[in-house]
């Protein structure tokens, strides 16, 4: 089977491909992110379109990912809408927000200790994490990919699924999607 995972950017696809390559391989199915929000929507609804008619014979499933964005958005719900409003051919019960940016998943992972090693404050309120907020605050003057890097080093994603409620719901829906027991 491949596992599509439809990503805002580079740094989500770090992630997931961080988080799922190994997961996905032993189960000899293929791993492949797909960065929409630099591309055009027509180009991102045909490939949803293919998906939506043809993606069982094709042994593709497949998980679409898109920051919560709160100071546009006040809930989920109005997210989902808006992305099945500028998809139209986006399944909402494949879609997961992340709340309320990937910033925060990749935080939520990393423990207490590992922070100090890390040298980086730990945040308690993962809600207050934005680009700016994670920019200024956490990465400070490393911010680049190495240090996204860094952090997936000492990420848990039994930590991040305790501290995240939006990340332990895309690790429930992904192993759903997956049949793999929890």
């Amino acid at each position: 089977m491949k596992i599509l995972t439809f990503v805002e950017g580079y740094k989500d696809s770090i992630f997931i491909e961080s988080l799922l390559a190994n997961t996905v391989k032993k189960r000899g199915d293929q791993l492949i992110t797909n960065e929409y929000a630099e591309k055009k929507p027509n180009g991102t609804n045909a490939y949803l379109k293919t998906l939506k008619e043809h993606g069982t014979e094709m042994d593709i499933s497949y998980i679409f990912l898109a920051d919560l964005d709160p100071s546009k958005f006040t809930c989920n719900t109005h997210r989902k809408r808006n992305l099945c409003v500028n998809y139209k051919f986006l399944l909402e019960k494949r879609t997961v927000i992340v709340h309320p940016m990937i910033e925060g998943w990749y935080i939520s992972g990393i423990s207490k200790t590992n922070c100090k090693k890390l040298r980086i404050p730990y945040v308690e309120n993962l809600n207050k994490i934005d680009k700016d907020y994670f920019k200024t605050k956490i990465a400070k003057q490393r911010y680049s990919i190495d240090f996204y890097l860094d952090l997936l080093k000492f990420f848990s994603i039994e930590e991040a699924k305790h501290r995240s409620e939006s990340f332990n719901y895309f690790i429930e829906k992904l192993y759903s999607l997956l049949d793999i027991k929890l």
